[in-house]
């Protein structure tokens, strides 16, 4: 049903995307009913059923549609798109970025040109698929942009005889992995239908999926994945509420009457009939994580230098770290009197000990603990814990107060990557470095 909203809504488009961001959908270009491309942002205020526009500031962003857009870490990412000018239309080869808490265009960044193709985001990986490229010409290549890094990963070549795409395609992330397209698909130089393709992230490979009876009759306008909760399926024993559906709107009259109702129908898929089962994600980190919260379960202890014993249980211990395993078997005193004494701090230690149990460090670990735990790797020949310290501290840790001590803890611990990672960033901000005295705390 129509429902009453407040504000101004937007002008009668189309080409344009809207994208989810928190409460918010936002809105981006498109072209008009008068056919001119917009440029402009509006926001749908979910909570409030409220159109807004907000101040726009930054670079100029350019007029466009047949666009993509996805939301990560607080921003929109809109890829491509069709322009024009005074003398032509042309194909956009940039990807725009809009901060959304300041609503800012930053530069844009250069990238293959493309329009009417497919964005989806994967974690902080946006795949652009198919479309038409710079000179009109439909394609089936697959290019991945690392968002968290800023930029276009090498072409990636794919696997699998999927066949031509007619039109406008959809694609959705289904987990495990594995995203599905759906869209019209060339029979041969006359004839298409409707199909649902599989893409393997892994070995990037496509499998056609089983086709749905129910999409040989009307036409279909829109796809999308959601879960059965979302969907409100009644909940049963076996039924995982998490579980995705393919949901696709359309109008299954095959007739097609003037001024029929392009959205008139829905239709609900269950992916595991057609071959696409979805396999729960392991809890056995969490798990094991609860055994840390359950001492009295415990049969040893770990003694930091500053503090309480940790109680930990040699079955873990064992499996998971080969100097105790060694210990236990040789039986020294210390596995025979049921506690070992550790010179490092207690959080030091109880983050060694959540890294033994999950397989992952504390996600709030401070960069002195992280570095204290990268040092026990070092010792103990831990490769995989030593990775994951040098990650973490890349990645959240390097600061101009902390890149010194970082450096030193890469020098200590012979991880010549973290090493460079540190030194490139004290020469780009030397001075500052400097000025706070960051230095001073180099051994």
């Amino acid at each position: 049903s129509l429902q009453a909203t407040l504000g101004t809504p937007p002008t009668k488009r189309y080409g344009h995307t809207a994208a989810l961001w928190r409460h918010y959908i936002i809105i981006f270009g498109g072209t008009n009913e008068f056919q001119e491309y917009c440029n402009d942002v509006i926001l749908f205020d979910l909570k409030q059923r409220a159109w807004s526009r907000p101040p726009i500031t930054g670079h100029q962003v350019l007029a466009r549609y047949l666009h993509t857009a996805v939301i990560y870490d607080d921003k929109m990412y809109v890829y491509g798109g069709f322009a024009k000018n005074a003398e032509c239309t042309y194909v956009l080869s940039q990807m725009s970025v809009l901060d959304l808490n300041t609503f800012a265009w930053s530069k844009p960044h250069p990238v293959p040109p493309r329009y009417n193709h497919s964005a989806l985001l994967v974690h902080d990986r946006m795949y652009i698929y198919a479309g038409k490229d710079g000179s009109g010409k439909t394609v089936t290549d697959l290019y991945v942009v690392d968002l968290r890094l800023g930029k276009v990963l090498p072409q990636t070549g794919i696997t699998g005889d999927v066949e031509l795409l007619k039109s406008h395609h959809f694609t959705e992330y289904v987990g495990d992995g594995r995203l599905v397209m759906f869209g019209k698909f060339m029979k041969n130089e006359e004839d298409s239908e409707y199909n649902l393709w599989l893409l393997d992230l892994g070995t990037l490979e496509w499998s056609k999926l089983p086709k749905e009876r129910c999409l040989e009759r009307g036409v279909w306008n829109y796809f999308t994945v959601a879960t059965a909760e979302e969907l409100g399926e009644s909940a049963s024993g076996t039924t995982d509420p998490s579980q995705r559906r393919l949901v696709f709107l359309g109008n299954a009259d095959p007739k097609r009457p003037q001024l029929y109702d392009h959205f008139r129908d829905l239709l609900v898929v269950n992916l595991e009939p057609a071959g696409v089962w979805q396999v729960p994600a392991t809890t056995l980190g969490s798990d094991f994580a609860w055994l840390l919260d359950h001492p009295e379960l415990a049969d040893f202890s770990l003694r930091p230098q500053d503090d309480e014993p940790v109680m930990v249980h040699r079955a873990v211990l064992c499996a998971r770290w080969p100097h105790f395993r060694n210990l236990q078997a040789s039986g020294m005193r210390e596995t025979k009197d049921g506690w070992l004494e550790l010179p490092e701090s207690s959080e030091v230690v109880n983050a060694f000990v959540y890294y033994l149990y999950v397989d992952q460090l504390p996600e709030h670990a401070s960069w002195e603990v992280v570095t204290g735990v990268l040092e026990i790797a070092n010792i103990y020949l831990l490769p995989r814990l030593a990775k994951l310290c040098c990650r973490l501290l890349v990645e959240r840790h390097m600061s101009l107060a902390t890149c010194a001590p970082i450096f030193q803890a890469a020098v200590m611990a012979g991880e010549s990557g973290l090493k460079l990672v540190a030194l490139e960033y004290i020469f780009m901000h030397f001075g500052s470095v400097w000025r706070l005295q960051s230095l001073s705390m180099l051994n």
